[in-house]
């Protein structure tokens, strides 16, 4: 998918792309293609927040749950679910739902961010 923001930033972020059909999506999930730490993942979301926009980290890999792990699990690496944990974030609804040029506000956000992340 084609980055909006690839211009601005050095690494672009991808989002999913649509369904294709009639949708009801809550959550953008963006995607970035780069390799982050679990630092750097809660950097992003920190940053983001102090930039007035909530951003959430996605799902945490199975193997990585507490539940999971005191239920006494078989538990394996998930090398690209962990990989994905930290590479994925959420932007929620009310973000989506605002007015055009709070997409313009979230994209310069999100360029500033990504651009404060030092390189791996």
């Amino acid at each position: 998918a084609a980055s909006i923001i690839s211009p601005m930033i050095d690494w672009p972020p991808t989002s999913v792309p649509l369904s294709g059909g009639r949708d009801s999506r809550h959550l953008l999930m963006i995607r970035v293609d780069r390799p982050l730490s679990d630092g750097d993942a809660e950097f992003v979301v920190r940053a983001m927040a102090a930039e007035g926009v909530p951003l959430d980290n996605g799902y945490p890999s199975l193997d990585t749950l507490p539940p999971v792990r005191a239920a006494g699990a078989r538990l394996l690496p998930c090398p690209h679910a962990t990989e994905a944990s930290r590479q994925v974030f959420w932007l929620r609804q009310q973000m989506m739902m605002a007015d055009p040029g709070a997409a313009d506000a979230v994209v310069a956000a999100l360029s500033k961010v990504l651009n404060a992340v030092p390189a791996a």
